[in-house]
């Protein structure tokens, strides 16, 4: 069974297909991914469509539709961020009949890809956010077009795919990938523990050095404070005077460390995950491949 970065990887690639059918047309690409129970509902739709056929045929009957209209939505892969998010005042339905107004909170998994579509219609701007669910076996079992109100999300187009071994796999099966906001942290804590990294091209990482990386950040993430951090991981030292012993420890963490401090809540989330998936292959790899794309 894949780690969760893995299956989120594989979230992606799906996400990918099915923006290319809602900008084209042809969902083709969609139905080799579909569990044979798989649901899709919509929140403004009272009837889901349920199983591999009555999703294969709704899919179908939308591409005819955008082909015919050219009516072609724009979409873009977003990561959640944070685990719940609260619409005050949101309109509620009790009953199927009468609308009231709520506080709606909707807990979601934080770091999740999800596509956004936004559509013009009549002269208004129309957005819906789908989220997707994958069984074990990384089919989907789930799609649900969503208020993007309910979530919170950012914008993953730019990141790094980071592959056990050393080469940069052709396939996604044991691939994870990082988003840009997190570039700063994969300089300073790459570049602490003596290793590089580039962002615009393929760099070969030793795994201890990369293991090494990642401690540095679990510690980093884990402090109670940035200043008592900043000492520790730059060896600061007061005994005779101001001596740093990590130079360039010292210089990452004075230029990015405050806006790493900030990140840190989604960051320690993707560092156990990447702590995880690590563990899948440090023993069988002498290095980690990052490529920028």
């Amino acid at each position: 069974m894949k780690c969760w970065l893995e299956m989120n990887t594989r979230l992606f690639v799906i996400l990918r297909a099915l923006s290319h059918g809602y900008e084209t047309g042809d969902f083709e690409r969609v139905f080799p991914f579909l569990a044979e129970d798989c649901i899709l509902e919509s929140q403004w739709v009272l009837t889901p469509n349920e199983g591999i056929d009555a999703v294969t045929h709704y899919f179908k009957g939308k591409g005819a539709t955008l082909k015919r209209t050219r009516s072609f939505p724009k979409c873009s892969i977003n990561e959640l961020v944070g685990n719940i998010t609260t619409v005050p005042n949101a309109a509620i339905t009790a009953d199927w009949k009468n609308y009231e107004k709520a506080s709606v909170s909707l807990i979601h998994t934080p770091g999740k890809f999800c596509l956004l579509m936004t559509q013009e219609l009549e002269k208004e701007k129309v957005s819906v956010l789908i989220d997707v669910k994958l069984n074990d076996e990384g089919y989907v079992k789930r799609i649900d077009l969503c208020d993007p109100n309910l979530f919170s999300y950012r914008y993953f187009e730019t990141y790094v795919r980071l592959n056990p071994g050393d080469t940069v796999a052709e396939e996604d099966d044991n691939v994870a990938l990082v988003n840009e906001e997190y570039y700063h942290e994969l300089y300073a804590f790459l570049s602490i523990a003596g290793a590089e990294f580039d962002e615009y091209g393929e760099v070969e990482i030793p795994m201890d050095k990369w293991v090494e990386a990642l401690r540095c950040w679990d510690k980093f993430n884990a402090a109670d404070s940035f200043d008592d951090v900043f000492e520790e991981i730059a060896g600061v030292s007061y005994a005779d005077g101001w001596n740093i012993k990590n130079q360039d420890a010292a210089d990452e963490l004075s230029h990015h460390g405050k806006w790493m401090w900030k990140n840190r809540d989604m960051g320690r989330i993707l560092v156990k995950r990447l702590i995880e998936w690590t563990n899948l292959y440090r023993n069988d790899f002498d290095c980690i491949v990052s490529d920028g794309w």
